[in-house]
């Protein structure tokens, strides 16, 4: 009798120890990464971002989106008034889209990332210079939402 306790506080301490081990494992916190950026263009900037743990309420999702490019204006802010238009794209994080920019260069002239990970697409955002007004950005897609970026 003595023997099975022993074991049976032994095998509370591996599941507490497993259990602990799992629970930091999971990393809830928001993330992004730029994953790719297209500077072809003299007057247009186009840049892809993968994106972990945000919600699932469109309305916060992209309220959380936009808040985590109020940065990177400020790097445009500084560039000359020759770029006219931002775009982004975001992506969910998981192994099909990581995967497809792991091996972008296997697949050029093959399917896009939206064809193939459409189901991991979180959305877009426009941003367009004023043409009257340089110092500002206004966010032209999606057209349901509003926001103007000022320079300083």
């Amino acid at each position: 009798m003595c023997i099975s306790r022993i074991r049976y506080k032994n095998i509370d301490s591996v599941i507490l120890i497993l259990f602990l081990v799992l629970l930091s494992a999971c990393d809830t916190s928001f993330r992004i990464e730029k994953v790719s950026s297209d500077n072809t263009s003299i007057t247009k900037i186009y840049e892809t971002y993968l994106v972990s743990n945000v919600s699932n309420i469109p309305e916060e999702k992209y309220s959380i989106l936009q808040a985590s490019l109020k940065n990177r204006f400020i790097q445009l802010c500084e560039k000359d008034t020759f770029v006219n238009e931002f775009s982004v794209d975001f992506y969910e994080d998981i192994y099909c889209t990581r995967n497809y920019y792991k091996r972008i260069e296997q697949l050029r002239g093959a399917e896009s990332l939206i064809e193939k990970c459409e189901d991991y697409y979180y959305g877009s955002f426009l941003y367009k210079r004023s043409k009257e007004k340089p110092y500002m950005w206004y966010l032209s897609y999606p057209t349901n939402l509003k926001d103007t970026i000022y320079c300083k």
